[in-house]
């Protein structure tokens, strides 16, 4: 496999515009979650462009295989996280596969159908679980979304919208709205990059995350490559977040807790009589607080 450099910066394929383009997207995805350069290189080294666009979708399709593979065997052994990594490379990969098909075709039915049960599988295992809605739209037709409920909402909440362009599709969404959430959120709170802000996982927590895990069954790479990859992807969403955290005066959560403090929705004011009457303490006494024997709240 060649690399080419043009006046317009570097090609794969000089002679194949759209595929060099789409392969310059998957490449951009891996900041997101929706591919690994390896693996995109390890496919474009088996791919002729001139053969009509076989090799494309059957690299493509292999690759978005594997990674379902591996998300499935993740997630029947109860690694949920590595599972859905996987489920979200293989969307794109097969979304990939589809690409080269300028009319319906059963291929590209084939592929995108896989692409869809990947997203389904994706968001039932989210916390919370998402869905699959159908919004009315035109008489005998609905168009399909994903509903992503928020974080212990007990109520009706604000939700927000978001439709692709044309030529895109709702799956690629689900890697991508991580990032474009942050980075615009930090524009609407007029947020600025704080180059100073103070390192929030030094290497003792880091070192202790990776003993949680472990201890948990699962096993982090440790290698200056791997912190490498870690440290760029927090590089992507940090410094954001950090940001927003100071123009909001909200205090962000560590990565290790060292302490025994209860968050604050963990503790009320009664929780101490109520455990004692549960355990027959109190039976029979006055029902009320003691001064001075409440939780904090608030």
């Amino acid at each position: 496999m060649k690399v080419h450099f043009g006046p317009g910066g570097w090609v794969q394929w000089p002679d194949s515009e759209e595929f060099s383009i789409e392969f310059m997207r998957l490449l951009g995805a891996a900041q997101e979650g929706g591919s690994m350069i390896s693996e995109c290189f390890l496919a474009a080294s088996r791919i002729d462009p001139k053969d009509g666009g076989d090799s494309w979708y059957r690299e493509w399709k292999r690759m978005a295989d594997l990674s379902n593979e591996r998300a499935n065997a993740a997630f029947t052994i109860g690694h949920v996280l590595t599972a859905q990594s996987n489920w979200l490379r293989a969307i794109n990969y097969y979304q990939a596969s589809a690409f080269g098909f300028d009319v319906p075709d059963t291929k590209q039915e084939r592929a995108l159908r896989n692409m869809r049960d990947c997203a389904r599988r994706y968001i039932a295992h989210l916390t919370p679980a998402g869905e699959v809605v159908e919004i009315p739209w035109l008489e005998g037709h609905a168009l399909e979304g994903y509903f992503l409920p928020a974080p212990a909402a007990s109520h009706r909440t604000p939700v927000v919208v978001c439709m692709g362009d044309p030529g895109h599709r709702k799956e690629e969404y689900l890697f991508k709205m991580a990032r474009h959430a942050v980075v615009d959120l930090a524009q609407v709170v007029n947020a600025h990059y704080d180059g100073n802000a103070p390192e929030r996982l030094v290497g003792p927590d880091l070192a202790l995350i990776r003993t949680r895990l472990a201890e948990r069954g699962m096993q982090l790479r440790d290698s200056v490559e791997a912190e490498q990859k870690l440290a760029q992807l927090r590089m992507q969403y940090e410094p954001y977040v950090i940001a927003i955290a100071k123009n909001l005066y909200i205090s962000l959560p560590p990565w290790v807790r060292h302490d025994n403090l209860k968050d604050n929705w963990q503790a009320g004011p009664w929780d101490r009589v109520i455990q004692a009457q549960s355990l027959g303490r109190i039976a029979g006494e006055r029902r009320g607080t003691a001064p001075g024997t409440a939780d904090d709240h608030f």
